[in-house]
C-alpha cells in the first residue's frame, strides 16, 4: 500500500469501525483510494463526507477527480452541485475548470444542464405577497421580510394570522404565520405570536429565527428554534413580543418589521449506512473461514476466531493468547450447554442478543444460563442484557429467585430491580414468600438483612 498510515486507517474503521478517523485531512484522498481497492464501501463514503467538508472553489477540481477516480458517485454529484451553484460562478474562470474540462469532457453537458435546472443549490422565485417579501437566499435558507401596518393588523382577531405563501428551503415547502394579536386566547392580546408550518409530506431538522427591527432599523436578535418537523406540523414562539413593547420600541410610522429565517440542518451531506459490521462478522463465523480455534461442548463442535474472541473477552484472552495451557491447543473441551455456548459465540461476533423464538419453552432457565455464561466469560454487555430480558419476562413468584441468581452473579442493576420491587409495601408477602424463598434465603440471609432495611 505504500504508507503505513494509510493502512492504519483500513485496519482502524475496518475492524473498529469508528467514523471519527483522527488522520490529517491531506490523507482521506488516499485513504478513499485504498478503501476503493479493497473495496470497502462504507469506509469510501466516510471519506467522500471528510473530503465533502473541504470542498472549495480551489479544492473542488482536485476532490472531484479523486471521486471520478475512486467511483464514489455520491462525492463527484455532491462536487457537480458545487460547481453549478450560482454562487461559485467565478470557478468557471479557473484553471481548475479548464483542467476539468480537458480530462473528463463528458462532465461539461452535464454541468450545462444542472446550471439550467439548478437542484439543490437552486436560487428560489422571488415571492412578493402583500404582507411580506422573500428579502435572500443562502444555500440552505430562507429569509423573509415581514413589513406590516400595525393598524390594520391590530384590528384582527385574537388567533387570527396572516400567512405568506408557499416557499423553497432546502428542498421543502415552508409556511410562515404571523399573528399580530397573539395566538393564545387566554393572552387576551398581550403578545405577537409567530409560527412556520411544514408543507412537504417529508420529515426535516431545521432552526427557525425571527429577529425584529427597532426604530432606527437595527436588527433586535430574537429566538432561535431547533425544531424537527414532518408534515402539516408547525413550530413557533406564542410569546414572541409583548404588544406594550412593540408598540414602545419598534413601531416606525405606523409599522413593524420582521426578519424570518429557516435554516435546514445537514441537507448536503453524503449519507453514511450505519455499520454492518456485526453482521459481516456473523457471517465469517457461519462460513467457518479461517478459524484457528474449536471447542467441544458436550456432542457438539464450535469453530472460532482466537482473535475475535479475545478481542472481546478478558477471559478468553486469557486463555487463548496467554500463558495458559488452551493458548497451545487446537480443541478445547467446554462445560456448557451446547445451546447456551451458541448463543453467547453468536453475541460475542455480532452483539445481537438472541429473540424470543431462541429461548425455547423456559425462557427464564434459558436466559438464567445465558446470564451465568456472560459472568464467567467477563461478556459485561451480554449480562446487562440477560438481566434486561429477565427483568422483563419475570413472573411476581420468581421474583426471589432471580434476586438469588443477581447476587450470586454480581449483577447488581437486577438485584436493584428486584430488592425494590420486593420492598414495595403494595406487594404482599404471601405472593413473594413461597417454599423457594424460604429455602433460597436460608443460604442467602444477607438478603433478608437488606430487603428488611428497604420495607
Amino acid at each position: 500500500m505504500g504508507r503505513p498510515s494509510l493502512f492504519c486507517g483500513l485496519v482502524h474503521n475496518g475492524v473498529e469501525d469508528d467514523e471519527h478517523c483522527k488522520f490529517p485531512a491531506t490523507l482521506f484522498q488516499n485513504l478513499l483510494a485504498a478503501a476503493d481497492r479493497y473495496a470497502l464501501h462504507r469506509l469510501k463514503l466516510l471519506c467522500a463526507r471528510k473530503l465533502l467538508d473541504d470542498v472549495t472553489l480551489d479544492t473542488v477540481a482536485t476532490i472531484f477527480n479523486a471521486a471520478e477516480m475512486y467511483t464514489c458517485p455520491e462525492l463527484k454529484n455532491k462536487c457537480l452541485d458545487f460547481i453549478a451553484a450560482e454562487a461559485n460562478d467565478e470557478f468557471f474562470f479557473s484553471e481548475g475548470y479548464v483542467q476539468l474540462g480537458l480530462k473528463f469532457p463528458r462532465i461539461l453537458p452535464d454541468l450545462r444542464q444542472r446550471r439550467l435546472n439548478p437542484g439543490h443549490y437552486q436560487q428560489p422565485h422571488r415571492l412578493r405577497p402583500s404582507d411580506m417579501a422573500l428579502v435572500g437566499r443562502t444555500v440552505d435558507s430562507a429569509y423573509y421580510q415581514f413589513d406590516v401596518d400595525y393598524e390594520k393588523a391590530n384590528k384582527l382577531a385574537i388567533g387570527t394570522s396572516i400567512d405568506s405563501v408557499a416557499f423553497s428551503a432546502g428542498g421543502h415547502l415552508w409556511k410562515l404565520m404571523l399573528y399580530p394579536r397573539g395566538r393564545v386566547v387566554s393572552d387576551n392580546g398581550s403578545y405577537i405570536s409567530i409560527y412556520v408550518e411544514l408543507l412537504s409530506k417529508s420529515s426535516v431538522t431545521a432552526f427557525f429565527e425571527v429577529a425584529l427591527m427597532d426604530k432606527d432599523g437595527q436588527k433586535f436578535s430574537g429566538p432561535k428554534s431547533g425544531i424537527v418537523l414532518s408534515h402539516k406540523h408547525e413550530c413557533g414562539f406564542p410569546r414572541f413580543i409583548t404588544v406594550t413593547d412593540l408598540e414602545n420600541n419598534h413601531l416606525t410610522q405606523g409599522r413593524f418589521r420582521f426578519m424570518c429565517a429557516i435554516t435546514i440542518v445537514s441537507d448536503n451531506s453524503i449519507h453514511v449506512p450505519p455499520s454492518d459490521l456485526g453482521k459481516q462478522l456473523g457471517m465469517l463465523l457461519e462460513s467457518n473461514t479461517g478459524t484457528d480455534v474449536s471447542f467441544i461442548v458436550a456432542d457438539a463442535t464450535f469453530h472460532a476466531h482466537r482473535a475475535v474472541l479475545a478481542a472481546r473477552s478478558p477471559v478468553f484472552r486469557a486463555q487463548l493468547l496467554g500463558s495458559m495451557a488452551e493458548a497451545t491447543m487446537p480443541s478445547i473441551t467446554i462445560q456448557i450447554y451446547p445451546a447456551i455456548f451458541k448463543m453467547m459465540l453468536k453475541f460475542i461476533y455480532t452483539d445481537a442478543f438472541p429473540g424470543d423464538d431462541e429461548f425455547g419453552d423456559s425462557p427464564i432457565k434459558t436466559v438464567s444460563s445465558l446470564l451465568v455464561a456472560a459472568d464467567l466469560y467477563a461478556l459485561d454487555r451480554l449480562k446487562l442484557c440477560c438481566a434486561k430480558k429477565l427483568w422483563d419476562i419475570a413472573t411476581v413468584n420468581i421474583v426471589p429467585s432471580i434476586l438469588v441468581l443477581s447476587d450470586r452473579y454480581s449483577c447488581l442493576e437486577l438485584k436493584e430491580k428486584c430488592l425494590d420491587f420486593m420492598a414495595r409495601r403494595d406487594v404482599p408477602w404471601s405472593v413473594i414468600v413461597t417454599p423457594d424463598f424460604t429455602r433460597f434465603f436460608q443460604q442467602y440471609p444477607h438478603l433478608i438483612e437488606e430487603l428488611g432495611r428497604r420495607r
